[in-house]
Formats: structure tokens, sequence, C-alpha cells
């Protein structure tokens, strides 16, 4: 036999390179939009970092995910936030409306008995110990037959110019809110 020489071919295989941390922002901002944006600030966070190293495809990709999706909880969470706040102001409008109403029944219930509109400390005993907490609510005698009903406005604070004045005529069955605070000069 033959001696032949083989010579031997060295090949190298380089490992495409990666970004682990551009794969993982970038998985973290799309999974982010199924949390509704909620993770969509890390992940934005992650790939920006990421943006840094080679390759950059992935990186680049989870952060205008991650800024979109943290666009999208930005304006939706201040929606929420801006709901919640309109919700508790209709609450307080509701509150408000019924004192008004408790008092204005109280009002009527001891006209009607008596003939003659409650003072403020017969009112108080009309309503009884038990009633609706009436803090912010003003009850004044107007005249024999008129009453107001005066509520706080938005600075929870009584005879400024932010309060709701309801103003109850028992002879004509006739009641109407007033702007504004009314003056002191028919107080009776």
């Amino acid at each position: 036999m033959s001696e032949q020489s083989h010579p031997h071919q060295v090949v190298n295989i380089q490992q495409p390179q990666s970004n682990g941390l551009g794969v993982a922002g970038f998985v973290v901002s799309l999974v982010g939009w199924f949390t509704c944006g909620g993770l969509c600030p890390l992940g934005m966070i992650l790939s920006f970092f990421a943006m840094f190293k080679e390759p950059r495809g992935l990186a680049i990709a989870g952060f205008i995910i991650g800024l979109l999706g943290s666009g999208f909880l930005l304006l939706f969470g201040l929606a929420f936030i801006l709901a919640m706040i309109g919700v508790g102001t209709a609450a307080a409008i509701t509150m408000q409306m019924m004192q008004m109403a408790v008092v204005e029944g109280a009002a009527m219930q001891y006209y009607n008995a008596n003939g003659v509109l409650p003072t403020e400390s017969q009112l108080v005993a009309e309503i009884g110990p038990d009633g609706l907490e009436l803090s912010g609510v003003q009850y004044r005698l107007v005249s024999d037959t008129e009453f107001e009903i005066v509520t706080a406005g938005p600075d929870k604070q009584l005879g400024t110019a932010d309060d709701s004045v309801y103003l109850r005529d028992v002879s004509t069955s006739d009641g109407d809110f007033v702007s504004g605070p009314q003056s002191d000069a028919g107080d009776g």
C-alpha cells in the first residue's frame, strides 16, 4: 500500500452573535401588550440598554413595542384616574342632593304638621339624632313661607361663591336652585 498524505482541514464554525438582553427586552415588551401595557416600560428599559450591543434588531423592536405599550399604559391609566375622580365627584354631588332632600322633607313635614316652617333647631329635632349626617348643609328660614338649603361647593366651605343654594317657597310649592350665596338680610 502506498502511503498517501491527507491534509487535515480545520474549519472554524462561529456561533452567530446573540443579544440576550435584546431578546429579553423584546419578549417582555411583547408580553406587556397582553398585560394592558403593564410590562412595557420594563421591556422598553431592557431594550434600551440592549441597543448598545450587537445585534440590535430585537432590541430596537423591543424598544419600539415597549414605547408604544408604555404610551398606551399612560393614556389609559390617566383616563382611569380621571374617571375615578369623576365618579368621586358624582358621588359627592349625589350625597349633597340626598342631604338636601332629607332637610327639605323634614322642613315640609314640620310645616304640614304645624302650619309654620321650623327654625333650625326645630328642624334638627325633626330630623332626629339618627338622621343623615348633615355636615356641609345649612338650613335658613327666609320668611314665613320660604326657606333655603345651602350646601358647600367644591371648596367644602359654607358661605363662599361656589355654594349651591336651593330656595323653597311652600306657599306656591316652588323650589329652585339659586347660584351663589344668598344675602343674610332676609334671614329670620
